[in-house]
């Protein structure tokens, strides 16, 4: 659950940043006082934001596969190209 709001707002985490996210979440929790405990629990941590973030990017790659062949996908990127062109050749004159 924790992950689902945390996405929600930051799209993610950087792994050198969870270490420090999950011992604050852990602090005042019993169920946490020993070490060996945290850290199974802290790779479980882990793998949930993989999971999530591994969806959330599998989603957004389909959701922009079916827009970029999309009508509106393809002239748009057709416009681009041809802006890509001109501002190229315009930089050269």
């Amino acid at each position: 659950m924790f992950w689902l709001s945390f996405f929600a707002n930051h799209r993610g985490l950087v792994t050198k940043y969870r270490h420090f996210v999950f011992k604050q979440l852990v602090s005042n929790n019993p169920m946490f006082a020993d070490t060996t405990v945290q850290k199974s629990w802290e790779e479980v941590f882990n793998k949930s934001h993989d999971a999530i973030e591994d969806t959330y990017l599998k989603r957004l790659e389909d959701t922009y596969e079916e827009w970029k062949n999309s009508p509106a996908g393809i002239e748009w990127l057709d416009k681009l190209r041809k802006a890509r062109f001109f501002s190229f050749h315009l930089k050269l004159i």
